[in-house]
């Protein structure tokens, strides 16, 4: 009996301090979602230019619904990061 208490707090503990917080966010406002997609952008091309510097990827970041929910579209002369409102998709 004893083993399976700390077990069971174990584990608790565990999950608990291993999880990682504010994965996912629920906008309800448009301007928060783009503004937060937008820092997200910069961090990503950062990142991509650690380690290929002479890369161009420039990105912009739109809200749009349609035709599917998070994608990339490179076609275009601007490449964009499409990103949905919960409420605009179901």
């Amino acid at each position: 009996m004893k083993k399976s208490i700390l077990l069971v707090l174990v584990l608790f503990i565990s999950t608990n301090s291993f999880t990682q917080k504010n994965w996912f966010i629920v906008y309800t406002d448009s301007t928060s979602l783009v503004n937060d997609g937008n820092e997200i952008t910069k961090q990503f091309i950062a990142d991509v230019k650690k380690i290929s510097p002479d890369l161009k990827f420039e990105v912009t970041t739109v809200l749009n619904t349609t035709p599917y929910l998070i994608y990339f579209d490179p076609s275009g002369a601007v490449k964009t990061a499409n990103l949905p409102i919960w409420s605009q998709v179901i």
